[in-house]
């Protein structure tokens, strides 16, 4: 099978694997701050549980196919034993490892009987985010920052961690739109407004900083695939930080007016598209492209 087949598989995968870290990290994070009622714990609890499958199956699928892509004998090469065993004493086998039982962890604490009101809960909601930690770390690991130092690779690992933050709360405050009551739904956009600037402040200096230490100059941006994919990435960020300054600044002051209250969920709705889009250019950069 061509290599280019393998790669585009590898960039699909990627996408869903940061799309259930996001569900599991932004899900857990309106759990514990927004959700006090039963349907609205349920609802998102589901959110993370469905996120943390689809990390787990994309972490697993992300090892075949590097196994294939060795291996090069079609999808037959997908349980390659001698590849297996070669990439499974590397550190690239050693940490897609961790990231898969990570994830495998995650969703059997996630499908333990869970009491929504109980110190049990807080045990379990402190276990989620603590394997969310090496899942984010995993991504410092693998690919074109693995070269970095080891405060940059810190920095990656916090703006994977703002990023799935934020881009995983969209869909639970856009439920919450739909099911709550719009004034209790403004308080709780009002409090992720606040939280937010913190988020979106470390997930700025984080990327500039990574941004600096990758690029050789400034005008690799626009003489390179990796540069110009990258100039559509800083594109659909600046986009959706325009967008969340308008959810700041314009409609959440107007969300006690009816006609405002919908409005606001499609706004949620395209920030949400704009968000996958984002997670699609990302995958695409450092799957397709590659810096070199």
């Amino acid at each position: 099978m061509d290599a280019h087949l393998w790669i585009i598989f590898t960039w699909i995968v990627k996408v869903f694997l940061y799309l259930g870290l996001s569900m599991s990290v932004g899900g857990l994070f309106c759990y514990h701050y927004f959700c006090h009622e039963k349907h609205s714990q349920i609802a998102v609890f589901q959110y993370i549980r469905w996120g943390a499958v689809l990390g787990l199956i994309s972490s697993v699928l992300s090892f075949l196919l590097l196994i294939a892509s060795f291996a090069q004998t079609g999808f037959s090469g997908l349980w390659n034993a001698t590849y297996f065993s070669l990439l499974m004493n590397t550190p690239v086998g050693m940490v897609h490892t961790l990231r898969i039982l990570s994830f495998l962890a995650l969703v059997v604490v996630i499908v333990l009987p869970w009491q929504h009101r109980s110190a049990w809960s807080f045990v379990k909601k402190l276990l989620i985010a603590t394997l969310c930690i090496p899942i984010i770390i995993s991504f410092s690991q693998l690919g074109h920052v693995t070269n970095l130092a080891v405060y940059a690779q810190v920095l990656v690992s916090f703006h994977v961690a703002t990023m799935s933050l934020w881009m995983g709360s969209l869909y639970p405050l856009w439920w919450l739109n739909r099911h709550t009551h719009r004034f209790t739904f403004k308080t709780h956009v009002e409090q992720f407004g606040q939280i937010a600037l913190g988020v979106v402040g470390i997930l700025i200096v984080c990327g500039v900083s990574v941004l600096f230490l990758l690029l050789p100059s400034i005008m690799t941006l626009f003489t390179t695939p990796y540069g110009n994919t990258l100039l559509v990435k800083l594109l659909l960020v600046f986009s959706i930080l325009v967008l969340a300054t308008c959810n700041k600044l314009y409609f959440t002051p107007r969300l006690d007016q009816p006609n405002m209250y919908k409005v606001f969920r499609s706004v949620l709705t395209f920030e949400m598209l704009l968000g996958f889009a984002i997670l699609v250019t990302t995958s695409f950069m450092t799957t397709v492209v590659g810096i070199d």
